[in-house]
């Protein structure tokens, strides 16, 4: 693949000075950095396939996102992944994506992780490929070492997970460089940009008011430059294809607009109207914004530990002094002075992206989950870039001979010791939320061997929040044993109505408990236990369950003190620990 081709705006000397020429040499470098920063991803890929292979069993978010993935081309899938507030994100365009390595693979459910891996690694080389058309050699190599400290950070089970809030961060920075290749004159970019940030907006909504505004800036940049050089064929051209990508995009939403409406969109709408929450403050926007800024951002050292009772980044309340501001604020004033040049309209978008990070957390309603923050790391990583991009500059313009001789060289060492400390986490990496689906991997040969004969649907429910991450990943298991498994209508918004028992025989009802719940199940006398993962074995675990009765019993009736009480129940309770699962079949089918 050529990492320079020509292009209808030519780019133009950079931060002030000129960029190493597209020689054959320096193509074969960007190659190589290129090959570097995605090792680590294809490892990850490999490994995660050797080892678990065949065994695993994806659950919560991630087993509905294989159930839609598997109806691509056989039922109809109109809408997004079903979000905790009752509706689904805006469209499917991930599910289409993933349904090629699905596919591919055989219907594997470790295609997923695969298929994650793919959308990962094309995000990269997008951002790559921009930064050299744009920017030159310099560029390039400091967006992918940039990249591979951040893929440092997120770790390679991140960058193995189809989960909707982690696979659009990838492609967000994409979308970032895109819109400033718009403000370039770059007409092929109004398009991909489109395609790109579709597929961010349907993935997971909240990238909505972060993607569109930077659509419409770069769109707005590039019509005025292209009719200002009376290149209005050009302009027309780019509007007709990114109108078919939109068309193409955003028909199975609208035909899910029509086809129950009030749809989905309407669902959406109606939620960010009216639902009762509130908002944030700017202030709070600003500090888990400015929160990777600070000496020791989370996009260089990891992600810092949310709230336990609240999933909340702790920046929401306070943040140490954004230093980091500083050096880029330096490198946006020198920037900016190079009138014309293109890295004054890098410097803008990224202006523009980072005050649109504000708002966006402003507007979050309810709580502002550390898992929906990781487009604030890409932000401090393009900012990070762009000081590191006027140093070089600087330093090039000053001395020449050490761009080639040292910066070059220098950047390749880095990416090659990024690429060994990456690979060794990637072929480590298990995938995604290995503990859970190891628990139901465990108890599924029992409950599968415990259906009874016949035909008829068998209904699958869930008893809590937590059980729903086992529940989900149990419906999928065994639909794909060719198991006739259906759910309750309440939960259609997630399994989608084929998946709904409605009427006919039921050959089995499968409820699925967990931690504390599961002991209430195991006491009712209408069920029976007939797939269970736990610590300790099911009957060891009823046997203290009495022994935690007796002595709550002891203690209310001033058998005990509280000394000897709150010690000898403090020991039970370890013993009774989480995470416990269990299976109940009812005695009686209806």
């Amino acid at each position: 693949m050529r990492i320079v081709a020509s292009t209808s705006s030519p780019p133009r000397p950079a931060a002030g000075h000129e960029p190493l020429p597209a020689t054959q040499e320096g193509r074969g470098v960007g190659r190589l950095a290129i090959l570097l920063t995605l090792v680590p991803l294809v490892l990850a890929a490999v490994f995660v396939v050797a080892t678990a292979g065949a065994k695993y069993v994806p659950t919560a978010d991630n087993a509905l996102i294989e159930l839609n993935t598997r109806d691509v081309g056989r039922h109809p899938v109109l809408v997004g992944l079903v979000s905790r507030d009752g509706w689904s994100h805006p469209g499917p365009a991930l599910f289409y994506l993933l349904a090629a390595p699905y596919r591919l693979m055989g219907g594997a459910s470790i295609a997923l992780p695969v298929g994650a891996v793919a959308i990962n690694a094309a995000a990269i080389v997008g951002m790559a490929v921009v930064a050299r058309r744009r920017g030159g050699l310099s560029l390039m190599l400091l967006t992918l070492l940039g990249t591979g400290l951040l893929l440092r950070a997120l770790g390679p089970q991140f960058l193995l997970d189809p989960w909707n809030p982690y696979i659009p961060v990838l492609a967000f920075g994409f979308v970032v460089f895109l819109t400033w290749a718009m403000t370039c004159g770059e007409t092929w970019a109004l398009p991909v940009a489109a395609g790109v940030g579709s597929f961010c907006i349907q993935t997971h909504v909240g990238y909505l008011p972060l993607v569109v505004p930077l659509l419409v800036w770069g769109f707005a940049w590039l019509a005025w430059s292209l009719v200002r050089a009376r290149r209005r064929a050009a302009l027309a051209r780019a509007c007709l294809v990114t109108v078919a990508v939109l068309v193409v995009l955003w028909l199975p939403p609208l035909i899910d607009e029509v086809l129950h409406s009030p749809g989905n969109l309407t669902a959406i709408a109606d939620y960010f109207r009216d639902s009762g929450k509130s908002s944030h403050t700017l202030a709070e926007g600003y500090r888990v914004v400015g929160a990777q800024f600070g000496v020791t951002p989370e996009w260089l050292t990891g992600l810092d530990p949310p709230s336990p009772f609240t999933g909340e980044p702790s920046s929401l309340r306070s943040i140490p002094a954004p230093l980091l501001l500083i050096p880029l604020a330096v490198s946006a004033f020198v920037l900016w002075r190079r009138r014309g040049s293109d890295a004054r309209r890098l410097v803008a978008t990224l202006g523009l992206a980072l005050l649109l990070g504000v708002l966006a957390v402003a507007q979050t309603l309810g709580e502002v989950f550390a898992y929906r923050l990781r487009w604030t790391w890409v932000l401090a990583m393009v900012a990070a870039v762009v000081v590191a991009w006027t140093a070089w500059a600087w330093v090039a313009r000053v001395a020449p001979r050490v761009e080639k001789r040292w910066l070059v060289p220098l950047s390749i060492g880095a990416l090659a010791v990024l690429a060994v400390a990456n690979s060794v986490s990637a072929v480590r990496a298990d995938p995604p939320r290995e503990d859970e689906s190891a628990r139901l991997r465990a108890l599924l040969p029992a409950v599968v061997a415990n259906l009874p004969a016949g035909d008829g649907d068998v209904l699958v429910q869930g008893s809590s929040f937590t059980s729903t991450f086992y529940s989900s990943g149990l419906v999928l298991a065994l639909e794909r044993r060719h198991v006739a498994v259906r759910v309750d209508p309440s939960v259609e918004v997630a399994f989608l109505q084929h998946r709904v028992h409605r009427r006919g025989k039921v050959r089995q009802v499968l409820t699925v408990a967990t931690n504390d719940r599961f002991d209430e199940f195991a006491a009712r006398p209408d069920l029976r236990l007939v797939g269970y993962s736990g610590r300790i074995s099911p009957v060891e675990r009823k046997r203290f369950v009495q022994r935690a009765s007796e002595l709550d019993r002891a203690h209310g009736a001033g058998e005990l003190d509280d000394f000897t009480y709150y010690t000898k129940r403090l020991d039970v309770s370890k013993r009774l620990d989480p995470p416990v699962v269990g299976v109940f079949a009812s005695r009686s089918v209806p």
